[in-house]
């Protein structure tokens, strides 16, 4: 309870010191904003920092126990990266012929379009 007391107090000065040095409240309004933002961050930082440890951790431990499980999980992401690329490829093809047919639809029109202006002029 008087951490918080002690907080408000200080916020109260800052914002009456920073009055006085010709700031505007919508500026220290901003200022608390970063503050608190840039404070949630670093939290989420530090939380990131704790699961890159973990996995670290667990990294080091498959690889000293010599065990197949990391090659396994690399097979199996290749397996997955495999079928996806299959799967794009098969997507990219699919776009292409569509393309190619509305191309052609395309020049047909076209050669349409001029035997037609052909015989209006004539």
């Amino acid at each position: 309870m008087k951490r918080v007391k002690n907080k408000n107090r200080k916020k109260a000065k800052q914002k009456q010191n920073d009055n006085k040095c010709g700031k505007n409240e919508s500026e220290t309004e901003d200022d608390l904003d970063v503050a608190l933002e840039m404070k949630r961050l670093n939290k989420k930082l530090e939380k990131l920092g704790e699961s890159i440890n973990v996995l670290n951790k667990k990294l080091e431990n498959s690889i000293m126990k010599g065990d197949g499980s990391v090659r396994t999980e690399i097979r199996l992401f290749t397996e997955m990266k495999d079928d996806h690329l299959k799967s794009v490829t098969h997507k990219i093809d699919v776009i292409e012929s569509h393309l190619f047919e509305n191309d052609q639809a395309v020049e047909k029109l076209k050669a349409e379009i001029k035997t037609l202006m052909e015989e209006l002029n004539r």
